[in-house]
């Protein structure tokens, strides 16, 4: 088993971070008071998701056992 830095550990604690800002873009679009506020909102929840799927894939790449 590999062993488990502190710099790992603080690049997951970031990916956390950017899930929880995708879930707050994600509550910024439904309470949007215009269209574009909605839409604008809406593409960065999208994108944080982006972020927060390909980093979570590189965590996993580190972490899986030769």
């Amino acid at each position: 088993m590999k062993k488990i830095g502190i710099k790992q550990i603080v690049l997951l604690q970031a990916i956390v971070v950017i899930y929880t800002v995708s879930g707050i873009m994600a509550k910024f679009a439904s309470a949007g008071e215009t269209l574009e506020k909605v839409i604008l909102f809406f593409g960065l929840d999208l994108m944080f998701l982006g972020i927060y799927a390909i980093c979570w894939q590189q965590m996993i790449l580190i972490w899986q056992p030769d």
